[in-house]
C-alpha cells in the first residue's frame, strides 16, 4: 500500500512539472530526446584514470567538517581516497572496488555495498561515476514529456530530473534530482559547477540528501590514459 501511495505521489508530481512548464520556452525543450540522452550518458574511455587533490566539506552522520583529500579513480568502479587532516595526518582511507566501499579509520574497517550505501553523503553506486565527471545515465527509462528547462526520465522504480546549461555549444548537466519511488524522502540532488575549459568536467560537485550533504572542490586534477 505504501509503495502504491508513493508511486501515486510521484505521478502527480510529474504531472505538476508538466503543467507548470506548459508555457515555458527554452532551447533545451526543443532538443530531441536522443540528443539529450547522448549528453547525459556520455562516458569517458574505460582506460582513463583520474588523479588529484580536493577539498571535502561534509555534514553527515559519518563525518562533519572540511577535509583535504588525495584521490585516484581507476576506470569506472575503482576509487582510492585518502582523507587527511590539516596537519597532513591520515583521517581515513576509502577504497571502492567491485561495488564494495571499504572505509578504514585506524583499526576500524566498515564496508558498504553499492545498492543503497552512502558514505559522508556520497552514494556508493555513483561515487566513481561522479568523480570521473559523469552523471547517472537514463538507460531503461522513458522521458516524461514537458516543455521546460528540465528533462524528466522515469520508470516504475525511480525518476531522474535533469537541468542543463550550455557549454561549448551543447547541453551540459548542472543538476540531477533522483527520486526513488518507494521512498521519495530519500531523494538526492547532485549539483555540478564550473566546467573545465578542455574536458567540461565539473570543478565543484555537491550532493544533498537527508542522509548527508557533501561538497567536493577539486584543487588539482589530472586525466591520464592507462
Amino acid at each position: 500500500m505504501m509503495r502504491s501511495y508513493a508511486s501515486l505521489s510521484i505521478y502527480f508530481y510529474l504531472l505538476l512539472i508538466t503543467f507548470l512548464s506548459g508555457c515555458a520556452h527554452s532551447w533545451i525543450s526543443k532538443m530531441k530526446v536522443e540528443e539529450i540522452r547522448a549528453s547525459i550518458c556520455e562516458q569517458k574511455p574505460k582506460n582513463i584514470q583520474i588523479e588529484g587533490s580536493l577539498w571535502m566539506k561534509v555534514d553527515s552522520p559519518d563525518a562533519k567538517g572540511q577535509f583535504p583529500a588525495e584521490i585516484r579513480v581507476i576506470r569506472k568502479n575503482d576509487i582510492l581516497l585518502e582523507v587527511t587532516n590539516l596537519l597532513g595526518g591520515t583521517e581515513a582511507v576509502v577504497r571502492l572496488k567491485n561495488s564494495v566501499l571499504e572505509i578504514t579509520r585506524g583499526t576500524r574497517v566498515k564496508k558498504l555495498r553499492s545498492k543503497d550505501g552512502v558514505w559522508a553523503g556520497i552514494p556508493v553506486k555513483w561515487a566513481a561515476l561522479l568523480m570521473r565527471g559523469e552523471v547517472p545515465c537514463v538507460v531503461g527509462l522513458s522521458e516524461v514529456p514537458g516543455r521546460t528547462d528540465q528533462r524528466v526520465f522515469s520508470n516504475q522504480n525511480e525518476t531522474y530530473i535533469y537541468e542543463f546549461r550550455k557549454w561549448n555549444g551543447k547541453p551540459w548537466v548542472e543538476k540531477v534530482i533522483w527520486i526513488p519511488h518507494q521512498s521519495p524522502k530519500d531523494q538526492m540532488v547532485i549539483i555540478r559547477e564550473q566546467p573545465e575549459d578542455k574536458t567540461g568536467d565539473p570543478k565543484i560537485i555537491s550532493i544533498e540528501s537527508r542522509r548527508g550533504n557533501v561538497k567536493l572542490r577539486w584543487k588539482k586534477r589530472k586525466v591520464l590514459s592507462i
